[in-house]
């Protein structure tokens, strides 16, 4: 029910018009959009090769919720405890989502509102939710490809589950098939596809015709919450996530040099944000740069801290 609710409320938000949105309104979507993002790159610190010290190895842990993990869901009882399964079934959770959230249009357009533009309410509501989740969704991807190596060097294990060695047990190469067609069919086209929609930006803004302004309309979440100098950052931002849940899968387990690629990565970010300010309303920029530089703190506490 709860889980409902919050999509009827991202339905109703990223659909309203920006113009007519009051500012305080367009502030808190923003911020709140913001923080998500910085707690899901909170979460991928979890998968980092690093001893976290209390409390925030008890926080980086707790949000492996993040990732989709059925785990914290406690359904082990109705899926079984079979590893493939249960991390085929997180994967299902992002397409239900999506489904859901049809469905509310299609009831909407067909109980209250003939008048919408169906096509164009679910491209943008559900390219917002993809937005939103992208970390997460990444993050849920990689996990059988972040192994450690047994004292010994012979052996690997996953990191997420250590029970299950890397590239030995059936599971974990069921798992690795699962992660390789989840990046290939939902993250990285996804990613793609925002690309495209930020590169034709200029040329639909710039044509008076009546379906490029739909196909604006259509888009909203990718280019709304910016300043018209800003249109690009949506891109900036899914690089980002990106490039940070992929750092510890190339990287491999050498904890220092995570974190030195993770850092130079938000500080990189970071300097892009302050030089284009791209978000609409100034406070976003600095909540969106506040956040940054905790990150970039906490990567260098876990570093004080040992790894």
């Amino acid at each position: 029910g709860g889980s409902i609710a919050l999509l009827a409320v991202l339905m109703l938000l990223v659909n309203q018009n920006v113009l007519q949105q009051e500012r305080s309104v367009l502030t808190c979507v923003i911020a709140a959009g913001i923080s998500c993002s910085a707690i899901q790159a909170l979460g991928t610190f979890g998968q980092l090769a690093v001893e976290w010290v209390e409390p925030m190895g008890s926080v980086v842990r707790a949000l492996s919720l993040l990732s989709f993990d059925l785990k914290i869901l406690q359904v082990e009882c109705v899926l079984g405890s079979s590893p493939i399964t249960n991390y085929a079934m997180r994967h299902l959770v992002p397409p239900i989502g999506l489904a859901v959230v049809v469905g509310m249009i299609a009831l909407k357009k067909v109980l209250r509102d003939p008048r919408i533009d169906f096509w164009a309410v679910t491209v943008n509501t559900t390219g917002a939710l993809m937005k939103v989740a992208y970390m997460s969704i990444v993050l849920s991807s990689i996990l059988p490809l972040l192994c450690y190596t047994h004292p010994g060097g012979k052996r690997r294990s996953m990191f997420s589950s250590p029970s299950i060695l890397c590239y030995e047990d059936d599971a974990h190469v069921g798992m690795v098939i699962i992660s390789v067609a989840s990046l290939s069919l939902l993250a990285l086209p996804f990613f793609a596809l925002v690309a495209y929609l930020t590169a034709q930006y200029p040329k639909w803004a710039r044509s008076s015709s009546g379906n490029a302004a739909r196909k604006l309309i259509m888009c909203r979440f990718v280019f709304f919450q910016f300043t018209p100098d800003g249109w690009f950052y949506a891109a900036v931002m899914l690089a980002r996530s990106l490039l940070l849940c992929l750092t510890p899968v190339v990287v491999g387990g050498s904890g220092p040099t995570q974190i030195i690629l993770m850092s130079a990565m938000i500080n990189v970010f970071l300097m892009v944000l302050f030089h284009y300010q791209p978000w609409r309303v100034r406070t976003a920029n600095l909540v969106d740069g506040g956040l940054s530089v905790l990150l970039t703190l906490l990567l260098s506490c876990a570093a004080a801290s040992g790894v």
